[in-house]
Order: C-alpha cells, then structure tokens, then sequence
C-alpha cells in the first residue's frame, strides 16, 4: 500500500525500495539495506546505533560487572583443568 502511495501521490516508480521504518524512498537516502521482509535506510540505522550506544553507556556498570563474573568462572574453570 505504501508503494501505491508513492507512485500516485509523489510520482515515485512502484518499484522503488521504501525505508521501512521512516518510508523514505531509495532515491533519497544514502544507503538501503534490503531483506527479504523489510528495508532500512542508513539514516534509520544511524539513530538505532545511536539508541543502543545511549543505551549501553546507561546500564554499562551492569554489563562491565556480567562481564567480570564470567571472566572470573571462566578462570575458575580453566584451573579446575
């Protein structure tokens, strides 16, 4: 349905890739990753890294920790060897 619109409406070839996420079409993006349900454009992907990067920095303390008690059952297990 959103192809239809872009034809019609802003004169668009039915064929070109829209954004799924921001339904830019291909034309005015930089870079369109396809996959075979959805599209992304590099604008969308941009802001996602953004979101998950602003993300890790707040729970960073817990990550780091996780991280710290695997290593340490890890060592744990190697001298158990």
């Amino acid at each position: 349905m959103r192809e239809l619109y872009l034809k019609t409406e802003r004169g668009v070839d039915m064929n070109t890739k829209i954004c799924s996420f921001c339904e830019k079409p291909a034309h005015r993006v930089n870079l369109m990753i396809e996959a075979e349900h959805a599209d992304i454009c590099d604008e969308c992907v941009f802001l996602c890294m953004a979101i998950v990067i602003n993300k890790l920095k707040e729970e960073w303390p817990n990550i780091k920790k996780l991280m710290e008690q695997v290593e340490q059952e890890n060592t744990t297990d190697e001298g158990d060897k």
